[in-house]
C-alpha cells in the first residue's frame, strides 16, 4: 500500500487539513509527502519522483530497471525521468528525449519506460562499466530482446550515447549474478581472452549436472569460481572438498574429475592455469592470455 500522498489533492478532497499535513506529515518533494516516521523504501524515492513531475513523466534509466525487476538497486538512487523540465527537484534528473507512444507502458500504476527502451537508455547514459553492470541485471530480470534495441537505435539516430550502445549490447549476459561477475567478464574481455560464459554447467558422465560454474570457458575447461559468502562482491576460489554452500561434499574435486581446471579472479591465475597444462590444440600466446601484470 502506498504512503505516499500529494498534499494539494488530499486537502482538495477534504481527506486531511493543513493543520493535519503538517503535524503527520514530511514533505519529500514539493506537495509530495510521507508519514512521519516512515522511511521511503525504493519504490517511494522512484513513486515520489514521478508523482512531483505532476504524473508528466516517465521513469527512465536504473529507476525503470528496478521496476522491471532488476536487483542491485539501492534505495538512494537518482530517478532519471523523461520530463521537460528545467528545473527538476533533488534526487531527479530530467531528461528532454523524445519518446514514441510504444516505448513506455505502466507498471504499478507509475509510467515507466520499456525494457528495450530501458536497455537503450541504460547502454548510452551510464559510464561503460556501470552501464554493462545495469544491462545484465535488467536482461536476467526481463529478457530483453536486443533486436528491439537496434530498432530504437535506428528509429532515433544521432542520439547520444549511441556508439558506447551498439558496443555493450553483445556483450550483455543475464547469466551473470552480481555486478562483481558483470566487471570481472568485462575486465577479462577488455585484456583480449576469449568470451566466457556464465552458468557453465559441469557434468559427470553425458547428462548428469553435478554444478553450474559461476563463469568460465566451456571448450577450454577453465572456470572462475567466487567465494559463497561472495554476493557482497568478494571473489575467489572454492577450496576443495567444499561445496559452494560451504558444505562438504567434495565439489571441486568432482569438478576436476570432470577435467576442469578452477581459477580465482587475478589475470595470472588464468594465464597459469592454462600455461602449465594447456588444452590440447590451445596455443596460449596465440590467445593473448600472459597479460600477468594487470590483475583485479
Amino acid at each position: 500500500m502506498r504512503k505516499l500522498i500529494v498534499g494539494s489533492q488530499a486537502r482538495q478532497a477534504g481527506a486531511l487539513t493543513e493543520y493535519q499535513l503538517r503535524r503527520g506529515y514530511v514533505r519529500l518533494h514539493r506537495d509530495i509527502y510521507v508519514p512521519k516516521g516512515y522511511s521511503p523504501d525504493l519504490m517511494d524515492v522512484i513513486d515520489g519522483a514521478w508523482l512531483r513531475s505532476g504524473r508528466k513523466g516517465v521513469v527512465a534509466g536504473i529507476a525503470a530497471s528496478a521496476l522491471h525487476g532488476a536487483a542491485w538497486v539501492g534505495d538512494d538512487i537518482t530517478v532519471e525521468l523523461i520530463w521537460n523540465s528545467t528545473r527538476p527537484p533533488d534526487g531527479v534528473i530530467a531528461r528532454a528525449e523524445r519518446l514514441e507512444p510504444d516505448e513506455f507502458t505502466t507498471l504499478d500504476c507509475i509510467a515507466v519506460t520499456t525494457a528495450a527502451r530501458t536497455a537503450y537508455d541504460l547502454g548510452r547514459h551510464l559510464p561503460r562499466l556501470e552501464a554493462l553492470v545495469r544491462l545484465d541485471a535488467l536482461k536476467r530480470a526481463t529478457a530483453f530482446v536486443d533486436a528491439e534495441v537496434l530498432e530504437l537505435t535506428r528509429r532515433h539516430k544521432g542520439a547520444r550515447g549511441m556508439r558506447q550502445l551498439l558496443e555493450l549490447l553483445p556483450l550483455v549476459d543475464g547469466g551473470a549474478a552480481s555486478p562483481q561477475e558483470t566487471r570481472l567478464r568485462l575486465l577479462y574481455l577488455d585484456a583480449g581472452f576469449p568470451r566466457p560464459t556464465t552458468q557453465v554447467p559441469v557434468f559427470e558422465g553425458r547428462w548428469k549436472v553435478v554444478r553450474r560454474l559461476d563463469m568460465g570457458w566451456e571448450d577450454l575447461k577453465v572456470a572462475y569460481v567466487r567465494h559463497s559468502s561472495g554476493a557482497d562482491g568478494t571473489v575467489g576460489s572454492v577450496r576443495p572438498g567444499e561445496t559452494a554452500g560451504g558444505g562438504r561434499r567434495p565439489c571441486w574435486a568432482t569438478q576436476r574429475a570432470c577435467s576442469w581446471r578452477q581459477v580465482h579472479s587475478r589475470f595470472v591465475s588464468i594465464t597459469t592455469a592454462w600455461a602449465a597444462d594447456p588444452p590440447a590444440g590451445v596455443n596460449c600466446g596465440d590467445l593473448e592470455l600472459f597479460r600477468s601484470s594487470t590483475s583485479m
